[in-house]
């Protein structure tokens, strides 16, 4: 394999949930302090080095590396069309996001998203950095077990989830109807954009409902890792 198609990330959550799963191909594994060897149980070489070293290979990010680092690739991707295909289940929810470009809150995204039960995330891939260790920082791990979808058009993912009986809605803060009035279906997608612009007007008009979480008057929008909290947890357990 291409060294290109490696690459570094750190902290203790992120690496070690990487070098756990199996379906994760490691080339190397670097610590700061010997003594953190045994968080790895023996399940691959590592290498011992000094501050400047994690310095060095995350000059560009500046992450809290805690110490740990490890040079991955790429999880096997998955089109949306294979994910329905392989799970055949009653019940779904996925997270579908509209231009959301910041790779600490997409990470945030993804851990919230895992917490909640989400089955999985659907993404664009000219905004989706997938070798990007901030992501995955932020992620704390939570990107191991969580499936994400790329796809280069958003509007034939709604096609496809629809007719896959999947009901999407669009968090829109102008939209009419609360988060709390709505009576949820087996199979639901929240579609989310961004902080400055919202979700785009095409993927609005394509998805079946418009619907905004309930805010005081003087506050009309919330980050967007915060709104996706407060909607899995209407969804969750107030549905």
């Amino acid at each position: 394999m291409s060294d290109n198609n490696f690459f570094w990330i750190g902290g203790k959550h992120a690496v070690l949930s990487a070098i756990h799963n199996p379906n994760r191909i490691i080339k190397s594994v670097v610590i700061q302090n010997e003594k953190n060897s045994v968080l790895l149980k023996n399940k691959t070489k590592f290498e011992v080095k000094n501050e400047s070293f994690f310095n060095k290979i995350f000059s560009q990010t500046q992450i809290t590396h805690q110490g740990f680092a490890a040079e991955i690739t790429k999880l096997k991707a998955i089109s949306i069309n294979e994910y329905l295909s392989e799970n055949k289940k009653s019940n779904f929810l996925f997270v579908m996001l509209n231009d959301i470009q910041d790779n600490r809150n997409i990470g945030s995204i993804i851990r919230t998203s895992l917490a909640f039960g989400v089955d999985a995330i659907i993404v664009e891939k000219k905004n989706y950095r997938s070798k990007n260790p901030q992501m995955y920082k932020a992620a704390c791990g939570s990107i191991e077990h969580l499936p994400i979808i790329e796809v280069s058009n958003l509007s034939n993912a709604l096609k496809i989830l629809k007719e896959n009986n999947v009901w999407t809605y669009s968090l829109e803060a102008d939209a009419k109807k609360n988060i709390n009035n709505i009576t949820f279906g087996s199979k639901v997608c929240f579609i989310f954009g961004s902080e400055n612009d919202g979700i785009k007007n095409l993927i609005k008009k394509n998805s079946d409902e418009l619907i905004k979480i309930p805010m005081e008057k003087n506050s009309n929008s919330l980050n967007v890792s915060n709104a996706l909290t407060s909607t899995l947890t209407y969804y969750k357990f107030c549905k």
